[in-house]
């Protein structure tokens, strides 16, 4: 991993209808610059591990793939597992490190399915684990817990262990799962509000919010908002109760962390 010590967030975009991901950072004097990253889409950061985590094309198949965080250079990226006929989306890291959980989908983003695989000795192994959802992201709300959106656009909660498993439902109508794991904060949009519970239980309206994750120390939410033609990307106070605008970009913003 790269330290960045002028840097205050590193963000992604994605071209249209997601052809291509490209990695910037907001450098503390407002300036953005675009990092040598290879492109990884749907991507979610493993703050374990200090790695990116998305899906990489290599000749119109998709793999979930890791990758070092660089500035300067494009790395190649660690490819761990595809589909034989299937295609993967949002895949994230489980906070042990030992699992992926992931959308598997068909063609035009038809019949998407919550899907787990799991680190063994001679690689990545799927779970026996399927669970009809949304074609939206999923976080892990804890060390077996996954949060994600059913087909219903309800918000759900299921145990990645086979020995406990069962779904339990956070919210209806709810999106975009965010999830502190030493604060126990979540986030999620609900119509155009986003909500926090845990420590804090508020609600906060944004401009048809797309994207969500939390600081470092979890005090702060970064989130996107869209008006007007174009993305704006966000830092909500917690403390505070306040949001400020970072920057904006004609491309859709789809990740931001600080790594």
């Amino acid at each position: 991993m790269v330290i960045l010590p002028l840097y205050q967030v590193v963000f992604a975009v994605q071209e249209q209808k997601f052809s291509k991901t490209r990695f910037f950072a907001l450098m503390h004097d407002g300036q953005i610059r675009e990092m040598g990253m290879p492109d990884l889409r749907y991507p979610s950061y493993c703050a374990s591990n200090g790695k990116i985590c998305g899906v990489f094309y290599d000749d119109q198949k998709g793999f979930i793939a890791l990758s070092d965080l660089k500035i300067t250079e494009s790395p190649l990226p660690e490819l761990v597992f595809t589909l034989s006929k299937h295609q993967i989306a949002y895949p994230v890291v489980s906070p042990d490190r030992q699992k992926i959980a992931f959308i598997e989908y068909g063609e035009d983003e038809t019949s998407p399915v919550l899907r787990l695989i799991l680190r063994e000795e001679f690689g990545w192994f799927p779970v026996q684990l399927k669970i009809d959802a949304a074609f939206s992201p999923v976080c892990w709300g804890g060390k077996d817990a996954l949060i994600y959106t059913g087909r219903n656009n309800e918000l759900m909660m299921i145990s990645a262990s086979p020995s406990k498993r069962g779904t339990a439902k956070i919210d209806t109508n709810a999106k975009l799962p965010a999830y502190h794991q030493q604060s126990g904060r979540l986030a999620f949009v609900k119509d155009d509000n986003i909500i926090l519970k845990g420590k804090d239980n508020l609600s906060f309206e944004a401009d048809s919010p797309d994207m969500l994750n939390f600081s470092n120390d979890g005090e702060s939410l970064y989130f996107t908002a869209f008006k007007n033609g174009n993305y704006s990307l966000c830092r909500f106070s917690i403390e505070k109760r306040e949001a400020t605008r970072l920057c904006e970009s004609d491309a859709r913003i789809v990740w931001a962390a600080e790594i």
